[in-house]
């Protein structure tokens, strides 16, 4: 029988999920520590990066009248996933706090271990799937298009103008030195202009449930409770246009949706979001960093 079919191989990757599950949410319910803030750009808090490995070169997401587009080379193919969503909150964290362009990486290892990773070797390790997404986000070109019907405002904001990885010949697990990476004039002003204040603490946790979908359930809500005054609702449909379209109906996406926000509201039980008939309200809550 093939092993993806094999009813006690599924039923053990699921014993195994749930068990890895329920020691990120044990730890973030008893994590009391201050937060250590970070950084994202609001406009990919908005609209989101794929979630899944796609062969195509092309993702769009929408909320409400602004659209955001990703294009990639095939042979490179596009960013998705955790890892993308972690170099970009290291990145604009380093911009907020110090403003520069030009962020030098330093050791590939000690960059892995401040986003919360484990640097390991061979063929399925980090190390390897981390040069490989820099390579997906970093060649990556990113536009948002704004369009009311009043008006119709487009802008290129490809995260990197120029990127340089140079793996060091006696520590083939380190970066070398001279490994740059120089922002986007466009991409950094977006940063320094619209930044969310997120915790780093919490966005580590939520990176172990290795779902990207939490992570940016979490980036979302943190910001949109900067601002809510007054509950709203939004359908499912419309969150699915804006979070993934990989799960194939509204209704597996709500499924993936609220067992992700379970685990949100674990690192973050001030939060106040419930189902509705149609999909999701939201009620004024304390913002996570205020």
């Amino acid at each position: 029988m093939p092993r993806e079919l094999d009813p006690h191989a599924a039923e053990c990757k699921r014993q195994k999920a749930n068990s890895r599950l329920a020691r990120v949410m044990a730890r973030a319910s008893i994590d009391t520590t201050p937060p250590d803030i970070g950084f994202m750009a609001r406009l990919l808090i908005q609209a989101t990066m794929p979630h899944k490995k796609s062969d195509r070169a092309e993702h769009v997401r929408k909320n409400g009248n602004l659209t955001i587009c990703m294009l990639a080379r095939r042979e490179v193919g596009l960013p998705f996933g955790t890892y993308p969503r972690l170099i970009l909150y290291g990145l604009a964290t380093e911009v907020v706090r110090t403003g520069v362009r030009d962020v030098e990486l330093g050791g590939l290892c000690e960059f892995m271990r401040n986003l919360g990773l484990k640097p390991t070797g061979g063929k399925n390790g980090s190390i390897g799937r981390l040069r490989d997404h820099m390579k997906r986000l970093f060649s990556c070109a990113i536009s948002w298009t704004y369009d009311d019907g009043r008006a119709w405002i487009h802008e290129n904001v490809s995260p990197v103008e120029r990127a340089e990885l140079w793996w060091d010949p006696e520590s083939p697990r380190e970066l070398g030195a001279e490994s740059c990476i120089r922002l986007s004039v466009a991409f950094h002003r977006e940063i320094l202009a619209h930044h969310v204040p997120l915790d780093m603490k919490t966005l580590r946790v939520l990176a172990q449930t290795r779902s990207p979908l939490a992570l940016d359930i979490y980036s979302w809500l943190t910001h949109r409770m900067s601002y809510l005054t007054e509950p709203v609702e939004i359908t499912w449909g419309t969150l699915a246009l804006q979070f993934g379209a990989e799960y194939g109906t509204v209704k597996n996406f709500r499924q993936k949706f609220l067992e992700q926000l379970r685990i949100v509201k674990s690192c973050y039980p001030a939060l106040r979001v419930v189902e509705s008939t149609g999909g999701l309200t939201h009620l004024p809550s304390p913002t996570h960093n205020p």
